[in-house]
């Protein structure tokens, strides 16, 4: 399979908690476990938006994540929590649906679940939108 990992900080507070380091070491770390290949985002190992609010849903990397899905060149996301992918409910929501009509799994380092897909990824994120 062919994995696309996903990896934000907004400030440096966060980064402190979720640093961009040791979330692509996590995402690599499980890539490795399952055999899976990682697509590249041009020389980066991973896609990187570093300095990116989660409230945004237009960001550099996450836009050319969504684009290398399209053109089919990803079998799964994986990011390391779900707000590292969007800090919005929703915007979580219309990933996991635009990732899964594309046939794409979605994937959290996180998560204990081996995958999500959009029937109950729309439960697990609103248990996690409550906790935060």
């Amino acid at each position: 399979m062919r994995a696309a990992p996903y990896a934000r900080v907004s400030t440096d507070k966060q980064a402190e908690k979720y640093g961009i380091p040791s979330q692509i070491e996590e995402l690599g770390k499980r890539c490795l476990e399952r055999g899976w290949t990682i697509v590249l985002d041009g020389d980066k190992e991973a896609f990187i938006d570093d300095g990116y609010s989660g409230v945004e849903l237009d960001r550099p990397a996450l836009n050319r994540l969504r684009q290398a899905a399209r053109e089919g060149r990803v079998d799964v996301v994986l990011a390391y929590d779900p707000d590292r992918l969007s800090r919005k409910l929703y915007h979580q929501m219309i990933l996991a649906e635009e990732f899964e009509k594309q046939g794409i799994k979605l994937e959290f380092f996180t998560q204990r679940n081996d995958s999500l897909n959009f029937d109950n990824f729309s439960t697990e994120a609103y248990l996690l939108y409550q906790e935060s």
